[in-house]
């Protein structure tokens, strides 16, 4: 359902045009049910763009995953180095 089609919908709303207790039960529903089926779509929506972002993060990993462990084998080393260097410096 488009914003234009919910916007008709709750525009031809008989709350303005009367007061009696069926036309506000029915406008009433009717409300309740767009805003129900807004809701809905709207879950619908953010269930599929959750997804795309999972592929997304996935995809991203999978690609960096070699860059990162080079980094991490060429690192690493060096680190632990300059971390027993200090370590050294500071307890003797």
């Amino acid at each position: 359902m488009t914003p234009e089609q919910i916007r008709q919908l709750l525009e031809c709303d008989d709350l303005r045009r009367s007061n009696h207790p069926d036309r506000l039960a029915d406008a009433m529903f009717r409300n309740t049910f767009v805003g129900t089926q807004m809701l809905g779509e709207i879950a619908a929506q953010l269930a599929e763009m959750n997804e795309r972002l999972q592929r997304f993060e996935n995809e991203w990993a999978t690609m960096l995953r070699p860059q990162i462990s080079e980094a991490h084998r060429q690192l690493w080393p060096k680190l632990t180095t300059a971390l027993d260097r200090a370590a050294k410096g500071i307890f003797g």
